[in-house]
This record gives structure tokens, C-alpha cells and sequence, in this order.
């Protein structure tokens, strides 16, 4: 019944026909909704069970009679139909075995604890939260004028006629008598009560938090530490609204609809501090507003998925999954991302995702290849490598080695050596993951294919071999070959005669290599006597994990660089350990204390091109 009546609401906004009160209708529901999460929440005691259900089932027949006839609008249709099938369950006794968690009153007093460094699952003493929607508002109806002339009574007798002619020869009032005083209003009707300044507090606090969240984004020349304070303002902010009260909520949800335009900052918001409420009914609702979004645009879906990925409770990976049979292409492909980003995505529930129809679906199954857990069937993993789409490729060749999947590596070689190793970053990937002798194959895409990732993927390689070759790229009149051969020379040399990656840890951002040949010839004829060919370079120094894990610690280091280290780790060292750049500061720092230690724990040592996975 639950379910049934979520649908309801969540199809009211659907609803097409002028004449159908939607706002009513969505107050009925939302009502019954809220009666079974009563219910619910007392199922151990039958009494209180079949009371709420007795007033659920008032609610839903009081919904039905606001859905009347459909008009031929098939959301009412639905509606009418899911209505009934719910009156029907109404009588039923509690269902077994399902285990909701709702808010414990009886923690009334009981401090929170504030949210610090990631978002936390906040038990706080409160009501079961009211089930909300966002609707269209109502059409307000133009108001007669004040001034607007009484229409005269009919005349239906000679008295009447005699009245009308009285009325009219009486004399006009004098119309320069002063005009009456306006009252003034009383001190209780210009007053704000207290729920109106929590309101306001709670309207203020969910906009910062939106924009926090979208200055999240990483932007050139900041550093991905910094974000650490912006988000300790998103966490305040959340513990602010929640002080204000759960009844607050509701309102800011309405008010989404009052905005011109979607709002996709002050949604993300508004997802993120329902999932950290602790109660499924406040899971539902964070749910339901992911669902009611306009998925269709891009900006909403990535706010929708990201916000879904920061839920900090396991529960929302319920609803997310039964989205994963949805008709609708944007909530598939907003269910498998966020799934994978929270590393619940199953072999099976990929294995769908891959074969799906649509490539949203699709790209978002080759992003999750990394993180599914569980033994994956060869076939499928072909299949997202050797994908027509260059994103999906590109995001299987990663997921596929954090897998330590064979066939990514073979099909990173098969591309660098078809010349196309710019397709998907294969060239990077084949020069994180390979050994010492596939030097050649880089250096004949870099010539044949001239792009600016097979510049880059040489720098990664960090053979000394290549450095000639880079200089003279540098000359490129194009400035994206240029740039990325002055990178690549950086990364095996560094920027300065002191060695090692602690220089690129203290670098400005605006303090980017130079694209002056002469520069990195005068740098090389220095460093070239005392550089030993049988050993791999990186910023100078000979490589070793530690050069991977202080770059993924290195302030300034760009979040693709850092990404791309972390790889090199699971290539090279067979690293378990994730990384994900999107989720807060303080996870990402206790990620690269997990990877730090598997490090420690190889005991491989540097200078050379080690593998883990042959092929």
C-alpha cells in the first residue's frame, strides 16, 4: 500500500486537466501516506495498526473523490486505479517481515551530534515526516473590484418600480467628506510567529547549501584540499535546517515548484538533508525527490545522482534499485550511477545495465565497472570495451583495470598499437599497466597518431627515450600538442634541478611547465649524464609508489592526474583499495589512508615498470 500510494503522489504532478484540484488531491494522498507510515510504525501494537489504517483508508476514498471524472488524462487514470488497489490492501493485516526504521521520540532532549567531515545519519527525536510533492500553484482567481456597482434587483411589480424611481431621485452623498481612517493593524498581525522564522531560517540555509554544493565542482587552479571548509559550511548548514525542525521541510520542498526555472542546486540540497534524517519515511521522501525531478536535464540529473551518491544511509539503495526496471531512460541511468558510486551495483545489475537500449544507461554501467563487486561474465566486459561510444571505452579501460580485468589490458594494447591510442585514453591506460617493453608501441602511436593523451601517455611511461621526441613537440604550432609534450617532459623531469614530487606538491597551479623548447633542452643536457636508461622516471626522480601516493596527496595536483595515479597503483601493484574524487575531502583522505597502507604492505620498491597482470 505504501508503494502503491508513492506512485500516486508522485503522478499527481502529471496530471494534465485544468479542472482536477491537484492540490487537494496531493494533500489526500500525502495524508494516506502519512497514515501508513503511522501504522507502520506501529505495527507490533494492532489497535494503533488498524486505527491508522481506518483513517488511511478515509484519506484514500477522500482522494477519490477529488480524482472524479478523468477527463480522458491518463495520470488521473492511473491515479483512480492505484487508489483502489490500495483501498483494498487498506484492510490488511501488517506486512511480514518488512523492517522500517522511523524516528524515536523518546530521544526528545537527547543532543545530535554535529556532522563532521562526511554526512552522517542524524537520529533526532520527531514526528513521522508528512509525504510531500511539489505541485503547479494554484491559479489564483481574479477578485471583483471594490468599486464594482451592485446590479439592481429585477422589477416584478409596481411597487418595485416605485422603489427604483425613489432611489433615484434621492440626492448623490457629498463626495468631498473626508475618506474614514484605515485602522491600523493590530501587533499580532504584523508579527512573525516562530514557525515563520524557522521557515525563513531553514529557506536561507537550504540556498547557501546549494551553492556550497555547486562551488564543489573543481575548478582550475583551486585545490581539491580547500573544498574541506566548503563542505564543513554544507554540514552546518544541514545540522541548521535539521535544528529547525523536520516540519520545515515540506514547505522548502513546495516552494521548488515556485521557481521559474529548475533548480537543481536547492534540490541536491534538499535530497541530501532527507537521506541524512534518520527514518524511511524520510528516505521515501529523499526518493520521491529525485523522481519528481526534471531528469531530463542534465544539470538536475547530475545534481539528482551526486546528491543520491552522498546519502549516507544504505537505505536509499532499495529505491534505487527497484528504479533500475524503470520505463523511463533518465531514472535507469540515474539508478545505475549512483549505485555504482556507492559501490552497491551487482554483477547481474550490470550486467542489465550494459545490454540496456540506451546509451545514458550504458555510459553510466561502463562508469560503475570499477566498483561492482562479484565475478563479471567475459562477454559483458567485451562488450563495454569495444563499445562504437569512445566515453563508454574510455570508462570501461579504467574500470577494467581496477578489476585487474585481462581484457582491458589487451584491448589498451590492441588500440596503442592500432595508432589510435588517443581513443578512450588506451594510451594512458597501456602506459600505466605495461612493462618495459612497450615503449616502442608508444612511441609509434605518438608519431603515426600525433594526438596530445599520446604525448601525455609517454610522460606517464617515464622513459628517457622519449624526452628528444617530446622537446621537439614543444615546437608544435598547435597549442594542444604543446602543451601536453611540455606536461609529458614535466612528469619524467621535472620542472627544476631538485628532483622528486614534493616540487609538484608546493607548485602554483599558475606555475605550469614551459613550452620554450630551449628551456627543456638546456634541462636535459643537464640531467641527461647522470640518468640511467633501465630506470623509470617521474618529475626527476627514479619512480616509486610514492611518487603515486604524494601525487594523490599533492594539493595541486589535477583531478585527472590523480585519478590516472591511482590507476597506475591497481596496474602496476594490484592496489584493492577505491578512490573516488567526487565524494568529500575528509573520505577521500581516509581512501588514500587505506591505499598508503596496501602500499606499505607490497614492499615493491621503484625504478622500473612492474606489473601486476600478465598478458
Amino acid at each position: 500500500m505504501r508503494d502503491l500510494l508513492d506512485e500516486c503522489l508522485l503522478a499527481v504532478r502529471r496530471i494534465e486537466d485544468p479542472f482536477t484540484d491537484v492540490h487537494g488531491l496531493a494533500e489526500a494522498i500525502s495524508s494516506a501516506l502519512h497514515q501508513v507510515y503511522r501504522a507502520l510504525a506501529a505495527a507490533t501494537d494492532s489497535g494503533l495498526y488498524t486505527d491508522a489504517m481506518v483513517i488511511a483508508a478515509m484519506e484514500v476514498e477522500a482522494a477519490l473523490i477529488f480524482v472524479g471524472d478523468q477527463n480522458g488524462d491518463s495520470a488521473a487514470s492511473l491515479i483512480q486505479e492505484r487508489l483502489l488497489e490500495a483501498l483494498g490492501l487498506s484492510s490488511h493485516a501488517a506486512p511480514p517481515g518488512e523492517r522500517l526504521r522511523f524516528p524515536n521520540q523518546s530521544r526528545a532532549g537527547v543532543p545530535t551530534p554535529a556532522s563532521r567531515g562526511t554526512p552522517q545519519v542524524l537520529d533526532i527525536s520527531r514526528e513521522i515526516a508528512m509525504p510531500v510533492v511539489a505541485v503547479r500553484p494554484r491559479r489564483a482567481r481574479p477578485a471583483p473590484p471594490d468599486d464594482a456597482p451592485a446590479q439592481p434587483s429585477p422589477i416584478r411589480s409596481l411597487d418595485d418600480l416605485d422603489a427604483l424611481l425613489a432611489a433615484v431621485a434621492e440626492p448623490a452623498p457629498d463626495s468631498s467628506a473626508p475618506a474614514a481612517a484605515m485602522p491600523s493593524p493590530r501587533p499580532s498581525e504584523i508579527r512573525q510567529t516562530s514557525s515563520d522564522i524557522l521557515l525563513e531560517y531553514a529557506r536561507t540555509a537550504i540556498e547557501e547549501m546549494g551553492c556550497f554544493g555547486l562551488q564543489r565542482a573543481p575548478l582550475s587552479g583551486q585545490t581539491w584540499t580547500g573544498k574541506a571548509r566548503l563542505e564543513a559550511r554544507i554540514l552546518a548548514r544541514v545540522d541548521a535546517i535539521v535544528a529547525c525542525g523536520a516540519d520545515v521541510l515540506p514547505a522548502l520542498v513546495q516552494r521548488l515548484e515556485q521557481r521559474p526555472l529548475p533548480d537543481p542546486e536547492a534540490r541536491w540540497a534538499l535530497i541530501l538533508t532527507y537521506g541524512c534524517l534518520a527514518g524511511d519515511d524520510t528516505v521515501d521522501e529523499a526518493a520521491r525527490l529525485a523522481r519528481s525531478a526534471e531528469l531530463d536535464d542534465p544539470d538536475v540529473r547530475h545534481a539528482v545522482m551526486d546528491a543520491l551518491a552522498h546519502v549516507p544511509t544504505p537505505a536509499i539503495e532499495r529505491r534505487l534499485r527497484a528504479w533500475l526496471a524503470s520505463p523511463i531512460v533518465a531514472e535507469r541511468a540515474v539508478a545505475v550511477a549512483a549505485l555504482g558510486r556507492r559501490g552497491a551495483l551487482t554483477s547481474d545489475e550490470l550486467a542489465a545495465a550494459a545490454s540496456d537500449a540506451d546509451a545514458d544507461v550504458v555510459r553510466s554501467a561502463a562508469a560503475a565497472l570499477g566498483t561492482t563487486k562479484g565475478k563479471l561474465d567475459d562477454w559483458l566486459v567485451d562488450r563495454l570495451l569495444h563499445h562504437e561510444e569512445e566515453a563508454v571505452v574510455g570508462l570501461a579501460l579504467r574500470g577494467g583495470v581496477l578489476r585487474q580485468e585481462a581484457a582491458a589490458l589487451r584491448r589498451a594494447r590492441s588500440l596503442v598499437t592500432q595508432h589510435q591510442g588517443a581513443f578512450g585514453d588506451a594510451g594512458v591506460v597501456f602506459a600505466l599497466t605495461q612493462g618495459r617493453a612497450g615503449l616502442d608501441a608508444l612511441l609509434e602511436d605518438a608519431a603515426v597518431a600525433g594526438e596530445s593523451r599520446s604525448l601525455e601517455a609517454l610522460g606517464w611511461f617515464g622513459h628517457i627515450s622519449a624526452v628528444p621526441y617530446l622537446i621537439g613537440r614543444t615546437g608544435s604550432d598547435e597549442e594542444a600538442p604543446r602543451s601536453a609534450a611540455a606536461r609529458a617532459l614535466q612528469r619524467i623531469l621535472g620542472s627544476h634541478r631538485a628532483a622528486g614530487i614534493a616540487q609538484l606538491a608546493s607548485r602554483p597551479p599558475s606555475d605550469g611547465p614551459s613550452e620554450d623548447p630551449d628551456v627543456w633542452r638546456e634541462l636535459w643536457a643537464h640531467l641527461r649524464p647522470s640518468l640511467d636508461p633501465e630506470v623509470r622516471y617521474r618529475f626527476g626522480a627514479p619512480w616509486s609508489p610514492a611518487a603515486n601516493t604524494g601525487e594523490l596527496r599533492a594539493d595541486f595536483a589535477r583531478p585527472e592526474d590523480r585519478v590516472r595515479a591511482h590507476l597506475e597503483l591497481s596496474g602496476r601493484l594490484g592496489l584493492t583499495a577505491g578512490l573516488d574524487t567526487r565524494v568529500f575531502v575528509a573520505a577521500q583522505r581516509c581512501m588514500l589512508d587505506a591505499i598508503e597502507g596496501e602500499v606499505r604492505e607490497s614492499g615493491l620498491g621503484g625504478g622500473g615498470w612492474p606489473v601486476s597482470l600478465h598478458v
